[in-house]
């Protein structure tokens, strides 16, 4: 899990958008939407963008050679399971244990 180095409000856009998990959930969006969702989170730079599962290989393409990992979703609101993915395709925890609270 990545450590503190100074507070929020002493980080620029691009620090603190490396600790924003972003979320491209609702279920209405299309695949095209998805995408252009995918883009801007990697463009912020983000942590990680988080995504149904059925959409990790329409997504891993524009995660490649960046530092924004994509984190399929599965689950509720309460309780989340989640797993981080590499652009490399490599699975690691996501810091916050199993499950994601």
């Amino acid at each position: 899990m990545k450590t503190l180095t100074k507070k929020a409000a002493d980080m620029n856009l691009k620090e603190l958008a490396s600790y924003i998990d972003y979320s491209v959930l609702k279920p209405e969006f299309t695949p095209e939407e998805i995408i252009d969702l995918t883009k801007d989170g990697v463009k912020l730079e983000c942590a990680t963008i988080c995504i149904n599962p059925g959409y990790m290989e329409l997504c891993n393409p524009y995660v490649q050679g960046t530092n924004t990992m994509l984190c399929p979703f599965i689950g509720n609101f309460d309780k989340i399971l989640c797993e981080i993915k590499k652009p490399s395709g490599q699975d690691r925890n996501c810091g916050r244990g199993e499950i994601c609270r």
